[in-house]
């Protein structure tokens, strides 16, 4: 009987990370343990561009962060994009008038119909947080730390998908209030809120997370790499099958399809095409 492959545990987690790996440990397996290829998508590397122009505009003088200003780094970051390796896997063009430049530039205009940018008040732009957490670390970019009129932390993260229905909304917190956590471990102190703009279709959702529940992303994140270390030291990576599997580039390779996981390392470089990064 042949045992099963043992991988080395992670000695960084991030939001993402976990969420990924809650999602689907085996995907998480290929990509965070296996470096396996990672594939960009369109909307992906959309929501990095948007991200890109309203850091750049957010970084402006309040009164220059304007719409004729938002066009012009649209400009810029349109010029700039060729460079970008998601860029040209992608086999976009720098025309105007492609699709991808529409809807880049509906999400930028939408985003001036559910804020003024002028009356922002960012304390820090995809600030970088960390916290040593023995065995690994939990590390983070925050995309928008602001203050309210109170004096407490506001954090804020843009997204170019839709809105979710409103029993999808605490999942769709769960990263937030891991970040909520380490904005308390980084600065001392709790945001007061937590606040998602949906550029797609212009709706905002937040909410004021209770202390409890910031506390107890503490016994989520330890309860998480415990299974992540256990997975890696058994070789044994869970499967979750549901209606993002039909969109999952590892499909061949998992058992739930007929797949083998332990074929991916030699022939997903092959198949998919991509160095992994």
């Amino acid at each position: 009987m042949t045992s099963s492959p043992t991988f080395p545990t992670p000695l960084s987690l991030s939001p993402s990370r976990i969420g990924a790996f809650e999602s689907c440990p085996l995907k998480f397996r290929f990509v965070n343990i296996e470096k396996l290829p990672d594939p960009p998508t369109i909307e992906k590397y959309k929501g990095t561009i948007v991200h890109r122009i309203l850091e750049l505009l957010l970084k402006e003088d309040s009164a220059e962060r304007t719409s004729e200003m938002a066009r012009h780094l649209f400009d810029t970051v349109q010029y700039t994009a060729p460079n970008d390796e998601d860029f040209s896997y992608l086999e976009l063009t720098s025309d105007a008038n492609h699709p991808f430049w529409v809807d880049v530039r509906k999400l930028v205009d939408t985003y001036f119909s559910m804020e003024d940018p002028t009356v922002v008040k960012p304390e820090a732009m995809e600030l970088r947080v960390e916290h040593s957490m023995g065995d690994f670390k939990l590390t983070g970019i925050i995309d928008r730390l602001e203050r309210d009129e109170d004096g407490n932390f506001v954090i804020v993260d843009y997204k170019t998908g839709k809105s979710p229905a409103p029993n999808f909304v605490e999942d769709k917190m769960k990263a937030m209030m891991l970040y909520a956590w380490l904005c308390k471990q980084e600065k001392g102190s709790s945001p007061a809120a937590l606040r998602l703009l949906f550029l797609k279709d212009g709706k905002a959702v937040e909410t004021r997370p209770l202390q409890n529940k910031v506390d107890f992303q503490l016994q989520r994140v330890k309860a998480i790499y415990g299974a992540i270390k256990r997975s890696c030291e058994t070789g044994h990576f869970g499967t979750k099958k549901g209606p993002l599997c039909n969109y999952c580039d590892y499909q061949r390779w998992c058992p739930e399809f007929g797949g083998d996981p332990a074929r991916a390392a030699q022939e997903a470089p092959v198949v998919i095409g991509v160095k992994p990064k």
